[in-house]
């Protein structure tokens, strides 16, 4: 909040293929960070945004396969979940047998099944997103090229049509990230 954003794409707002995707939203996660805000982005999700004009959640629910070895941490998460009101419940393999006839798990996996979990239409969603954020979204249509350094923090983006300087750099360019991320010294895998 308060801070004016700039999004870097050739394409536009969701452009290429990420326009055409689907997003997966639920709230559960082992990792207890993770979850608390995954938690937060499916509440936002599900009120569909700060304004409520962000389509709506497909809610086709989500299952997470879990290691018997991970159902304590996992269970514990649900329970969490539970009291949060968001429903989650854990599955063995032979549940998942019985509700869901087509998957075929292994005895030694479990899933946590979240019924109100879903996915969204990314394009919409993004453009509702860019409509909310009003005049403090810059849309640069460019390339990024390289990534502008001092010492070792990012400080901006160098693109097809000059340098962006920046206070902090979220690198989001898909399959472009690794080799973007060269241009600053840091292997991805």
């Amino acid at each position: 909040r308060g801070l004016t954003v700039a999004v870097i794409d050739m394409a536009g707002i969701a452009g290429g293929a990420t326009g055409a995707s689907g997003g997966l939203v639920r709230a559960f996660d082992l990792s207890p960070a993770r979850r608390r805000c995954a938690a937060a982005g499916l509440d936002r999700y599900l009120r569909r945004g700060h304004r409520g004009t962000w389509p709506a959640v497909c809610r086709q629910g989500s299952l997470s396969l879990v290691a018997h070895s991970d159902l304590p941490r996992a269970a514990a998460a649900v329970a969490e979940l539970d009291a949060s009101g968001h429903k989650a419940e854990i599955l063995t393999a032979a549940d998942l047998a019985t509700r869901f006839p087509a998957l075929n798990v292994p005895d030694e996996l479990a899933a946590v099944h979240e019924p109100n979990a879903g996915w969204l239409p990314v394009g919409p969603t993004a453009h509702a997103m860019a409509r909310d954020a009003g005049p403090r979204l810059l849309l640069i249509r460019a390339r990024a090229t390289h990534l502008l350094t001092s010492g070792s923090r990012a400080t901006g983006v160098r693109t097809t049509v000059g340098p962006v300087s920046a206070r902090a750099v979220l690198l989001a360019a898909g399959a472009g990230s690794t080799a973007l991320a060269e241009t600053a010294g840091v292997h991805l895998p």
